[in-house]
């Protein structure tokens, strides 16, 4: 599972890099829909840190 959570990480790192680059592309003709996806993805990374914090904690100090 770790493994996973590794591979996820740095496949987001690498597309978020990737669609900043794009973003510079002067010909590419980037909409809002390059910036909307990236402020979803950094949302959802958010939301997940938050979860496996939670559940972090939860089995610590579980009822």
């Amino acid at each position: 599972m770790l493994l996973t959570m590794k591979t996820n990480r740095a496949t987001n790192i690498l597309v978020e890099a990737t669609a900043k680059a794009v973003q510079r592309i002067p010909d590419a003709h980037c909409n809002g829909d390059m910036t909307a996806a990236l402020e979803s993805a950094r949302k959802m990374q958010k939301e997940e840190k938050d979860f496996i914090f939670d559940q972090g904690v939860e089995h610590i100090f579980g009822d």
